[in-house]
């Protein structure tokens, strides 16, 4: 049996499946409950799943205990299940993993783990993960100061349209300005990733119109 086999019977049917212990009814009727945000009674099939290697449950096990219901499960717990999905990839569920290891949650506070899921996520593309890291590189928070670190990770998502971001532009065009971290002061350039920061980041705009005496047009 497989969840299309489910797909046109009733919730009542696939719940009488499901307490009769069948993977595949506990499984659906999880999700029937999640879509319906029934959170409680969601957890309470999910969570027979708990032991299964099917990562899906582990996330949305995470994501009831951490969203929807706070206190239904121990940190510990929601810890174990965030390393057995950063185990399978996922840089989603690797920088929820960080903020266990920052704060301490569930786990003994590592500042180096944490770093190191950081890069990780950054190294799968991870635009908040990036900015984090290369704030913990300007304020040398778990890591050694390194501005020049900071600005090659800001600078990563401003060097092509594919991987833009207004934020990371803003900040790129301040290390360019204070010609910090190794930045070179190329006007032309700070024009450019403050015209485009502008278009979100007031202070962006307000930087821009000073420097060159005119409204940022797009």
């Amino acid at each position: 049996m497989n969840r299309f086999d489910l797909e046109d019977k009733s919730d009542e049917y696939v719940k009488e499946l499901a307490d009769s212990g069948n993977f595949t009814a506990i499984f659906d009727y999880g999700f029937r409950m999640y879509n319906q945000e029934k959170y409680e009674e969601s957890f309470k099939y999910f969570y027979q799943l708990k032991d299964s290697s099917n990562f899906i449950v582990w996330e949305k096990i995470i994501t009831l205990a951490t969203e929807y219901l706070p206190g239904i499960i121990s940190d510990k717990e929601i810890f174990e299940f965030l390393l057995k999905r950063h185990a399978r990839g996922s840089s989603i569920y690797t920088y929820k993993l960080a903020y266990f290891y920052r704060d301490g949650r569930g786990t003994r506070r590592s500042l180096k783990k944490y770093i190191e899921c950081l890069k990780a996520c950054s190294n799968d593309r991870s635009k908040y993960a990036t900015i984090e890291l290369a704030e913990c590189y300007e304020k040398g928070f778990g890591v050694r100061q390194s501005y020049r670190k900071a600005y090659q990770l800001y600078y990563y998502y401003v060097d092509d349209h594919d991987k833009m971001d207004y934020t990371c532009a803003y900040r790129a065009a301040l290390y360019m300005l204070e010609e910090k971290g190794g930045a070179k002061k190329e006007m032309w350039l700070i024009k450019y990733h403050l015209r485009y920061a502008a278009r979100i980041i007031d202070e962006a705009k307000e930087l821009y119109i000073k420097l060159f005496n005119e409204e940022p047009t797009w």
